[in-house]
């Protein structure tokens, strides 16, 4: 049991030190979901809290590592317009490719039928003040409901929960210690950037994505 987690452990984190997706094989949430099922099996009305409680941080660092390579999956398809070119569990792939099916059937049933014109172009102060609009949150500790500058309802959180919420609200969150910032999302007028906090440089490096 120690092995598993300890595998699951440092998946998540490389997945949450890398800006881009990485591989991971077609039946790994299968294997893994197996290797669980007969562990839980081998402990059932065992006494052991230990590997009780491995079994559960298994299970949640699992959820946790799925929720956060569908949310970098998503940022890929909102960029690209494709499948992020890496190997996908099938669950992931799954997702993703309905997720592609529905924005076709979306602009297929738009079709020709928009004749509004062009909207105008914003000036550039306007791009650069647009800048970067949310960020990535990784909780640290148990959070109640929030009410975010937006305006929008979020919460309550638990250790370890993810979320992609306005930046100011996720500053606020990281000065008090309930949060860390994963990521930044930038969003400007044909260029989108997601920026790693606390890499290389302050602040992270800003990798440009083609938009």
């Amino acid at each position: 049991m120690r092995e598993l987690l300890a595998e699951l452990q440092s998946t998540l984190k490389r997945e949450l030190e890398s800006m881009e997706l990485l591989n991971l094989e077609g039946d790994f949430y299968d294997t893994v979901s197996a290797r669980l099922a007969e562990v839980s099996a081998r402990a059932e009305g065992a006494e052991n809290e230990a590997v009780l409680a491995s079994i559960e941080l298994a299970r949640e660092t699992l959820k946790k590592l799925f929720l956060l390579r569908l949310v970098k999956g998503l940022y890929h398809v909102w960029l690209k317009g494709s499948l992020p070119a890496v190997s996908l569990p099938r669950q992931e792939a799954s997702i993703l490719n309905a997720v592609l099916s529905a924005m076709e059937r979306i602009a297929s049933e738009a079709g020709a039928s928009t004749s509004e014109p062009p909207a105008r172009a914003e000036p550039a102060a306007a791009r650069r003040r647009a800048g970067t609009l949310s960020a990535l949150a990784l909780f640290k500790k148990s959070h109640a409901r929030l009410i975010l500058s937006d305006g929008k309802l979020l919460g309550p959180f638990a250790p370890g929960d993810l979320a992609v919420i306005p930046l100011r609200d996720a500053r606020e969150l990281e000065r008090l210690g309930a949060a860390d910032v994963v990521a930044s999302i930038a969003v400007g007028s044909g260029v989108n950037t997601l920026k790693g906090e606390g890499t290389a440089a302050e602040g992270g490096d800003e990798v440009p994505q083609g938009g």
